[in-house]
């Protein structure tokens, strides 16, 4: 597992409106044969991600940083589950239920963001559309991912 001191406070992090759907046909049945599981998450196509930028990031981190209840919240289950081979950096993960999220945000009126945000997710919460919010940030560049991609 990752903790927010392993993402890069340089880079835009990004929250996506996501719920439990089908799986793809083809892939639905192996993942219930070898996981168990009948459902994934998958992204709302009506919402649009939020993209934090520039001097955002940093404060945004410091905020869950300095705070140990959100921290371990949003340290939980965050992850690497993807690579930026552009970039050549990890792409962390988690994800928040919305109402934690909402509660989040709601002690953060401050930020524009966090309102637009907030905002726009709130009927689809209240529609039981929408089950969770994805995190996603750009890890630092280690040592472990330089060498990786020079073999």
């Amino acid at each position: 597992m990752a903790t927010f001191d392993d993402i890069d406070p340089g880079l835009p992090i990004s929250f996506r409106a996501v719920r439990m759907g089908t799986a793809p046909e083809g892939i639905a049945a192996l993942l219930n044969d070898v996981l168990g599981i009948k459902e994934v998450i998958e992204g709302i196509p009506e919402v649009a991600p939020v993209t934090v930028t520039g001097q955002e990031v940093p404060r945004f981190l410091n905020v869950v940083i300095r705070n140990g209840f959100w921290r371990v919240r949003f340290e939980r289950d965050l992850q690497c589950i993807s690579e930026d081979t552009i970039l050549n950096r990890p792409v962390l993960t988690t994800w928040l239920r919305i109402s934690e999220f909402h509660d989040f945000c709601a002690a953060r009126w401050k930020d524009q963001w966090m309102r637009d945000l907030s905002n726009v997710l709130r009927p689809l919460a209240c529609a039981k559309a929408l089950h969770s919010i994805e995190f996603e940030a750009y890890g630092r560049i280690t040592e472990r991912n330089e060498t990786s991609h020079n073999h």
